[in-house]
């Protein structure tokens, strides 16, 4: 019952930081469950059976005449059972220590990563009715009045974010293996390549000045380009899209952009048409470039401003693409934050673990200590002598965790299609880590059998 009670207030204590973390309401139907309250129940009763097994196992083994005599102690243990215990500390502290690295690492890993278009200073301006899909151009002349504006552009979906990317049937008509395929496309305006400063490899942008550019004009990603094979610009394409209507358009392919991450890292890049698309189900986003050296707030209320005057009856919606981009991954930051307070209360429950065991192997080796001292034993000696036994628990500790951890974090990290290397110096850190706890759980032990005089030691027993 003690052990609940400790639950209950190690919950109180930390319900601050979990209330950060988590998703209270979620968390709360989860707790009320039937299911968990059962699961808790259970948990308690085999709990309290388990801490009581062991100690009941070795007085039904006492003698009578043993326990009148004072002489139980040949049925206790001589430590194995300690020293299992804080192998399996350690190992569990090296399994989450280890977790929460490959969570932090992989977590900036995406948020670091090159995504191949320009997302700081975007924001994407949703068009929320059918007078905002409409009219859109009118709205977009207007924003390009602002000063801070630099550019905008038109698009049926977010960049970044791997929603709304229809995939549509191509064919190339002198590509006899290429013509049915069916690759995810993008329906934009002319503005749109430059809006994200999306390099172009070969070829040209849209162009509104072209008139055919609106109906026949095509820009392939490097993948698409790649699958083709041989030289690309110039080919002759047909798209077939929907607006409402099946709409088959025919034209060339006038450039090939580089990879962009126009689906999250958890997808790896595929082929990407990107054509000019104005129809109204396609004029969902106005995507909008800012001046970096202005005061965003500033920026957003003229927005707001702009957007007021234009549609008075709907509150404008913004989002920041760096912002929606990051919030992605937050799943990955949140786990890791978690795992990190765990791993916190693993390394601390893992150090008292340490501690005990240096305190009870120190008391009951005081004398041998005392005659290596006597024998003329060195500081350095005695010190290898107390940290031996721990190594070998750290070895074996190390063979249960890290096969443990290699699978966990192959099997975690083949959600990602670009991950970081998970390698053997994060192993090694860990290992690090271990060492530096059983030090200091070690160091008051280590000093006093280096401070204490031999002659005390032998007067112990």
């Amino acid at each position: 019952m003690s052990v609940v009670i400790s639950a209950v207030a190690f919950i109180t204590l930390w319900h601050p930081i979990i209330h950060q973390l988590l998703d209270e309401s979620t968390l709360l139907s989860f707790l009320l469950q039937y299911q968990t309250l059962l699961l808790f129940l259970l948990g308690i009763v085999i709990l309290t059976m388990l801490a009581g097994m062991y100690p009941a196992f070795i007085i039904m083994r006492f003698n009578p005449a043993d326990v009148i005599r004072n002489n139980t102690g040949k049925y206790m243990s001589r430590g194995i059972q300690r020293r299992a215990l804080v192998t399996v500390q350690f190992a569990i502290s090296m399994i989450l220590i280890l977790f929460t690295t490959l969570l932090l690492r992989q977590y900036f890993f995406l948020q670091s990563k090159d995504a191949g278009f320009a997302k700081d200073y975007r924001v994407v301006m949703k068009m929320l009715d059918d007078h905002d899909v409409t009219n859109y151009a009118t709205l977009k002349e207007q924003l390009k009045q602002l000063s801070f504006v630099e550019d905008v552009a038109v698009s049926s979906t977010v960049v970044g974010l791997g929603e709304g990317f229809y995939g549509f049937n191509v064919k190339f008509s002198d590509r006899t293996e290429l013509s049915d395929v069916e690759w995810f496309t993008l329906g934009v305006d002319e503005d749109y390549v430059s809006t994200f400063d999306i390099t172009i490899l070969e070829g040209r942008d849209f162009s509104g000045s072209i008139t055919t550019d609106q109906k026949g004009a095509f820009l392939l990603n490097r993948t698409a380009a790649d699958q083709i094979g041989g030289q690309v610009v110039g080919e002759n394409m047909e798209l077939t899209v929907y607006t409402g209507v099946r709409d088959v358009r025919k034209g060339k392919v006038i450039g090939i952009v580089e990879d962009f991450h126009y689906q999250s890292l958890y997808e790896s890049v595929k082929p990407l048409v990107i054509y000019i698309n104005k129809h109204e189900y396609y004029t969902n986003y106005l995507n909008v470039k800012l001046n970096a050296e202005q005061s965003i707030v500033e920026q957003v209320k003229a927005l707001e401003a702009v957007y007021g005057e234009f549609n008075p009856d709907k509150v404008m919606e913004l989002l920041f693409i760096e912002d929606e981009i990051a919030q992605t991954y937050q799943r990955e930051l949140a786990s890791s934050k978690i795992m990190f307070w765990f791993t916190i209360l693993s390394i601390f429950i893992a150090a008292l673990g340490a501690f005990g065991l240096a305190t009870y192997s120190f008391r009951r080796r005081t004398k041998e200590i005392g005659v290596r001292k006597v024998l003329g034993a060195s500081p350095k000696h005695i010190t290898i002598v107390l940290l031996k036994e721990y190594l070998l628990l750290l070895a074996i500790a190390c063979v249960v965790a890290w096969p443990i951890i290699y699978y966990l974090s192959q099997e975690w990290l083949s959600n990602f299609a670009y991950a970081i290397d998970f390698g053997v110096a994060n192993y090694l850190l860990g290992l690090v880590l271990l060492v530096v706890i059983v030090l200091l759980s070690n160091l008051h032990q280590i000093l006093s059998s280096i401070r204490l005089k031999p002659v005390e030691y032998l007067r112990t027993e």
